[in-house]
């Protein structure tokens, strides 16, 4: 690919370390597309920077809940009923219970589960 594909600007929120984030990497950089990283871990998220992530993706802090972490467990997640502003509270304490990678475009996202999710 190239021409204009080739100069799109894709943030890409990951954590290091991360195997699902660096499969979405690696497949952008395949693809030749421009893009920047951001460690999620490192620069946390507000809460009302989740909210907007959430609103691009169009997905419900419930469905970005990563059900593997280990703060999921002990917060025992799977057991109670919260409402949305909790969600994104946890999230904001514990940036291990959202979902990565997050990438952005414009006022798009997509949680990349699967590098193929990015198309």
């Amino acid at each position: 690919m190239g021409g204009k594909d080739s100069e799109v600007k894709l943030t890409v929120y990951v954590r290091t370390g991360c195997k699902t984030c660096k499969r979405a990497v690696d497949y952008l950089a395949a693809k030749k597309l421009s893009f920047h990283t951001v460690d999620f871990f490192k620069k946390p998220f507000s809460k009302d920077q989740i909210k907007s992530l959430l609103k691009k993706a169009d997905v419900s802090s419930q469905q970005a809940l990563r059900k593997k972490d280990k703060m999921f467990k002990q917060l025992q997640l799977d057991k109670r009923k919260l409402k949305d502003e909790e969600i994104l509270s946890l999230m904001e304490k514990y940036p291990g219970l959202i979902l990565r990678p997050i990438v952005v475009r414009g006022e798009r996202a997509t949680i990349a589960t699967k590098p193929e999710m990015i198309n």
